[in-house]
């Protein structure tokens, strides 16, 4: 039986709604692992006490870059759109290969960095 144009169109619909929906799936399976690294570099700074003014100055710049690109990942994770994956990506990126004079805090953060290229 021949597909008429309405049945090929109909098929082709069903075919993208699929190709959304694992796109959405995978889309939202990755930032829930970069939001488990997020997660787990909140952990470990909470450890950080430091004792040096200028240290606790650095911890507290890069903890605020650090919420808000948290935030921006809930978000997404929320209402994942795919035009978003590249700048949450570069985010990342720039935000995990700060480097901030803070020995201990530098490397939680390429330890972060360090798992996600795993």
């Amino acid at each position: 039986m021949p597909f008429t144009r309405n049945k090929l169109a109909a098929a082709l619909g069903a075919l993208q709604t699929d190709v959304t929906a694992i796109a959405e799936a995978e889309l939202k399976t990755t930032v829930s692992g970069l939001l488990n690294l997020v997660e787990t570099l909140s952990a470990e700074n909470e450890a950080l006490k430091p004792v040096v003014p200028q240290h606790q100055t650095l911890l507290d710049d890069f903890l605020t870059q650090y919420w808000i690109f948290y935030h921006r990942l809930n978000a997404f994770k929320n209402n994942p759109d795919a035009e978003q994956v590249t700048s949450l990506s570069q985010a990342f990126d720039a935000l995990f290969s700060t480097q901030t004079g803070y020995a201990q805090l530098d490397e939680r953060i390429a330890k972060t960095q360090a798992k996600r290229d795993e």
